[in-house]
């Protein structure tokens, strides 16, 4: 199966804080929370994120589900684009969110639509963008539109429960091990991808265990599994309280 990480349901790396000297941290509670709302989301949402814009300038809700309108897909499809005077005009570009940050996954349900706030999974793009190519991949795929789409219908993906977890820093000597023995690694596989024989791959194969394991791989290998199953444990946990 492919690995997939999952979100991280206490969050990641980023963080946004109000400061404890803050004049008006009500205002700034209130902007963050925008920030999560749909609204916000769209209108704050990253350039590579996919963000798809505020609704009414690049895009629309109708009976059919959410679609970029004329606007949108000249700004999403040319990468050019002047906002209507209504809007504050000049360029779209200049005017997207300096944050570069987006609040929530842009795989995310948005509640006003019930799709995700990425307009490249509507499938109202799909549409829009397909080509002779996709439509025959598609149905070689069995009429999926999207790997991520195949792969879940054939049960091909495996997502980790997202759990926040940090390995802790290599100590002095992990460091100076873990270095070590890539570098041997590294040399010693080389020499194997190249070796005249059975016999000389053999001998190298032997050779690398051997200095490995004098050079500290043991050492190393304990130190990393510790740290994955103190992953696994976390995971499990985020597992058990909102996997059900």
């Amino acid at each position: 199966k492919i690995f997939s990480y999952g979100a991280e349901l206490y969050g990641g790396k980023q963080i946004l804080a109000i400061g404890s000297k803050a004049e008006d941290p009500e205002r700034i509670a209130a902007f963050i929370d925008w920030l999560y709302s749909p609204e916000g989301v769209n209108s704050n949402g990253s350039q590579t994120g996919a963000s798809a814009g505020p609704e009414g300038l690049t895009w629309d809700n109708g009976a059919d589900g959410p679609a970029l309108n004329d606007f949108g897909r000249e700004v999403f499809l040319t990468g050019e684009g002047t906002v209507p005077e209504e809007w504050g005009g000049g360029s779209f570009f200049d005017g997207v969110s300096a944050l570069n940050v987006s609040a929530v996954l842009p795989a995310s349900e948005n509640p006003d639509t019930g799709l995700a706030f990425s307009y490249q999974t509507w499938p109202s793009y799909a549409a829009l963008v397909e080509t002779p190519l996709s439509q025959a991949w598609s149905t070689k795929m069995g009429g999926a539109q999207n790997g991520i789409e195949f792969l879940t219908a054939n049960n091909q993906l495996s997502v980790a429960p997202g759990a926040s977890f940090t390995a802790p820093a290599d100590s002095s000597q992990i460091e100076a091990q873990r270095n070590q023995v890539k570098a041997e690694i590294v040399q010693g596989s080389w020499q194997m991808i190249f070796a005249a024989n059975e016999g000389e791959f053999e001998s190298l194969w032997t050779n690398l265990q051997s200095k490995a394991k004098g050079l500290g791989y043991e050492d190393v290998l304990a130190f990393d599994m510790e740290n994955a199953q103190a992953q696994a444990d976390a995971r499990a946990a985020v597992l058990a309280e909102f996997g059900g």
